[in-house]
């Protein structure tokens, strides 16, 4: 029953929002399943094509609207009823600054990042979920890379999307305060007022009506009561979002970071160097037209093939100095040599008053670690081989190993192999000790191989 009647309360009052004309379009948000949120996010980030640099987006225009209106609620004739519903300033201003939102990737002249943040938002009830947050941003990047800048205003885009969901909001507020107005002076001179008859239509004005007129309809002051309430619920989301955002650290979402942050050079950069080489590697990208991920493997690649040179050098005296002059083309030689050098990053990518003030990720940069990718490579080798057929094994246990469970696949069968350390080498197919063994054949029949590793031979 309370479902029907919430569901009520929304149609009323939406109906109340359509014939009072207001400027700004009603947002509505209801939380779907975890299994419905996935299959819609997939659709989303397939459906939307190459974004190009358009976007035209301004955040003042909510912000007047908020603020009208909230000064609006504040008249004595409402005698305080809306003012546990009515914004501090300082919350507004938090969420009125949409300049690193200009010049992201866009699709129809909407950054691609308010688009995601916009689905996110409104597909929660509101409510900034953080896993529904990741799964949003991880399955953007399987398709097609999320770039820096975008990333680097993540934040601002949420933050965007919750200035609308707030705007739209008073809106709906100040519309409930306009049809109680309305419904006083309808009550009180009906014929004088003829042109708010169709908004008898809507129980929710016809609730006001009878509140107006002193009567105490149970069924109409319960239609009034959800809509309020439902409106506080709103409210609470929204501020609530604002706090999760905040703290919600997006940079772990750039998948370049995953190869960047293996160069101890990079990873002990300061965050302002790794602005300016993570912007070059941007420039570099959007030019070659190649998805950043896959600049990263080709930087990666480069550092294990080329040299850290591709640089011209020209020396010259004067006034009893010598100077040296260096350049090098702003490609991709000159991330595999800021790679290769600490002194080379500092030259090519350090900001040279040594303050980094870029607005456009200020907020990621207050969070200690904020680079740091969502995993790190690690090469572990257990001198496993199934050349021919056979498994080979060398009994070696990585440092700081004790213990590990392999699963392998040959010729269509899987195998385990359960490597632990022991006094002495050892080796078992099931519970069979095996001696003077250096290889095992690989046939149909599954197997399970426990090496027992001595410590003296690892």
């Amino acid at each position: 029953m309370a479902y029907a009647i919430s569901i009520g309360a929304v149609a009323a009052f939406l109906a109340i929002y359509i014939l009072l004309r207001r400027p700004i379009a009603p947002i509505f948000s209801r939380r779907i399943d975890d299994e419905r949120f996935g299959a819609e996010a997939t659709k989303l980030v397939r459906s939307l094509p190459l974004p190009d640099k358009t976007s035209q987006i301004s955040a003042a225009g909510y912000a007047s609207c908020i603020k009208r209106n909230i000064f609006l609620l504040k008249r004595k004739r409402y005698g305080g009823e809306f003012d546990e519903l009515l914004a501090s300033k300082d919350l507004v201003k938090s969420l009125s600054d949409a300049s690193s939102l200009a010049g992201l990737p866009s699709v129809d002249k909407t950054p691609r990042a308010v688009i995601l943040a916009r689905f996110c938002i409104l597909s929660c009830g509101f409510d900034a979920d953080e896993e529904c947050i990741r799964r949003l941003l991880e399955e953007q990047n399987r398709w097609r890379t999320l770039c820096y800048s975008e990333i680097a205003a993540m934040r601002d885009a949420f933050k965007f999307v919750l200035l609308e969901s707030l705007a739209s909001f008073y809106e709906k507020l100040r519309a409930l305060a306009k049809c109680s107005d309305i419904a006083t002076k309808y009550v009180s001179a009906p014929s004088a007022n003829k042109k708010y008859a169709s908004l008898v239509k809507s129980k929710l004005f016809l609730s006001l009506c009878a509140q107006a007129a002193g009567y105490k309809a149970e069924f109409y002051s319960e239609i009034y009561d959800q809509s309020f309430e439902r409106l506080r619920e709103e409210l609470r989301a929204i501020c609530s979002s604002i706090e999760k955002i905040e703290r919600f650290d997006f940079s772990r979402f750039y998948s370049p970071l995953e190869i960047y942050d293996k160069y101890d050079v990079f990873s002990a950069a300061e965050q302002g160097t790794k602005h300016n080489f993570l912007s070059l590697a941007e420039c570099i990208s959007d030019r070659e037209n190649l998805d950043e991920f896959l600049l990263a493997v080709r930087v990666d690649k480069y550092m294990q093939t080329a040299s850290s040179g591709h640089m011209a050098l020209k020396r010259f005296k004067l006034a009893g100095r010598n100077f040296t002059v260096l350049s090098q083309r702003r490609d991709i030689s000159m991330l595999g040599t800021a790679l290769s050098s600490n002194y080379f990053m500092d030259i090519y990518f350090r900001p040279v008053n040594r303050r980094f003030t870029n607005r456009s990720i200020t907020k990621i940069l207050e969070y200690e670690n904020s680079f740091e990718p969502i995993y790190k490579f690690r090469t572990v080798n257990f001198g496993i081989s199934t050349k021919g057929g056979k498994l080979r094994l060398y009994p070696r246990l990585p440092d700081g190993v004790i213990e590990a469970d392999v699963a392998f696949e040959f010729g269509g069968v899987r195998h385990a192999l359960h490597l632990r350390r022991g006094d002495e080498n050892r080796l078992y197919i099931g519970n069979t000790r095996v001696n003077g063994v250096n290889a095992v054949n690989l046939g149909e029949r599954p197997l399970d191989i426990t090496l027992i590793v001595s410590d003296k031979d690892n």
